[in-house]
């Protein structure tokens, strides 16, 4: 049997898949809904207003305050309880799905979707945050963003495809919990009771492979040893590093949320087809993707210039959808927004769990910061909206250049307090 390295242990193969398995339903809630939102007043006569607005922004509002609880409850009880009892109200929800005959059904029906996945969405972070520590945690932190990123990508490509024949098809993502639900006996403490046990008889010359590792592990620290750390050592330090990461955070998301909310609109003012804004929007999820999947290769090789070299990225890709109209710019804009968003995200779950006292608080600490991600997602389009009306301005290139202007400000103080813990990027540190 294949075991993998934690930094700290090892566990089997099928328990990485496990854990990987939960990461690809928290970014599902209200996707299924998208194809059915262009039709709903043809598919609902007599739906108003009000209730379409609910049906695609309460079931992302009733995530919040389960992402909140789902952390407090962690530190008091089984996370394995808490993911299966989140991923079972996410199928349950899902599958009702299917039988919702009124659009006040599917607004209710949408909100237990936010609730599951609400409950999941920390833990999925948390239980990477007790399993692996040090370069491995930052690699699965990477990894968890990734696998996210890519089930939306696939998840999308399904759902564009099913909705142009029925609307109810394209909720048969929303029964992809089926899949962490399997697996998760393999979470379970006794079977990683179980595996640690085999780990320890059955990998040949064990204490010879700890001595050299605690060796190198020396060797490095020592050649380190004249870089002093920068995390926060006192629980004043660490509220404020907290409360700092979601501040960026949620600036960031609220400025790179524009990407697949408004190069729709602003491409179809371009004369571009729908066909290519779709394209260009799998693009913006890919390379969010494909960053996740590099983080430690691109920390280890830039460093401390991290978080303002992503800022820059995301400034400049804005900044050129917004000056030049065509396809080619589009494309390589969100190329370079998506890329330095995907690099940040699961940088921040790292040091999330790094400022966690202790592993019990560590799912505590991850469902604050990510409660500033979900929040911006949801406020961001109303922020939009009120900006433009309150100026009175037109199309909807302004967007572009109000997230590059709003991104300009923490770039600035990146440049100056770049080795504080919120922006500092190290693999020893973060």
């Amino acid at each position: 049997m294949k075991f993998i390295n934690t930094g700290k242990g090892k566990i089997t193969l099928l328990t990485l898949l496990a854990v990987w398995s939960i990461s690809l339903v928290v970014d599902l809630p209200g996707l299924a809904i998208t194809p059915v939102m262009s039709d709903i007043d043809k598919i609902f006569p007599h739906a108003s207003h009000l209730e379409i607005q609910l049906l695609s922004i309460l079931p992302n509002f009733c995530i919040l305050p389960f992402i909140l609880l789902a952390g407090k409850m962690s530190m008091s009880r089984s996370k394995l309880t808490l993911i299966c009892i989140g991923m079972a109200i996410f199928l349950a929800a899902g599958i009702a799905c299917f039988f919702a005959k009124s659009l006040i059904a599917l607004i209710v029906i949408s909100c237990f979707i936010g609730v599951g996945c609400g409950i999941v969405i920390p833990l999925a972070a948390g239980v990477i945050a007790d399993l692996f520590v040090g370069h491995e945690r930052m690699t699965q932190m990477g990894i968890k963003s990734g696998i996210a990123n890519f089930s939306l990508i696939i998840a999308t490509l399904v759902v564009g495809w099913l909705g142009t024949s029925n609307w109810h098809l394209p909720f048969i993502v929303y029964l992809i919990p089926i899949v962490p639900l399997v697996l998760a006996p393999f979470l379970s403490k006794k079977y990683l009771e179980k595996t640690a046990v085999q780990t320890a008889s059955s990998i040949p010359n064990s204490s010879s492979a700890s001595s050299t590792s605690a060796a190198v592990s020396s060797a490095e620290s020592t050649s380190k040893s004249s870089v002093p750390s920068i995390r926060p050592t006192t629980k004043k330090e660490r509220d404020r590093s907290i409360i700092g990461i979601m501040v960026l955070y949620f600036t960031i998301t609220c400025c790179t949320i524009v990407v697949s909310y408004y190069v729709p609109f602003a491409m179809q003012d371009d004369g571009l087809s729908s066909t290519w804004s779709g394209i260009v929007t799998s693009i913006f999820f890919l390379f969010i993707t494909l960053a996740g999947f590099s983080l430690t290769k691109f920390v280890g090789t830039v460093r401390n210039s991290t978080s303002w070299l992503c800022l820059v990225l995301m400034i400049g890709g804005l900044v050129l959808m917004a000056m030049t109209h065509a396809l080619w710019t589009y494309i390589i804009g969100v190329v370079l927004v998506g890329a330095g968003y995907g690099i940040m995200q699961p940088l921040f779950y790292n040091k999330a769990a790094v400022l966690s006292p202790n592993t019990n608080d560590s799912t505590r600490t991850l469902s604050l910061i990510m409660t500033a991600n979900y929040f911006g997602t949801a406020v961001a389009p109303l922020i939009m909206t009120g900006i433009k009306d309150l100026f009175h301005l037109s199309g909807h290139v302004f967007a572009f250049w109000l997230g590059a202007i709003i991104l300009a400000i923490p770039l600035v103080i990146c440049l100056i307090k770049r080795n504080s813990y919120v922006f500092y990027a190290s693999l020893k540190d973060c």
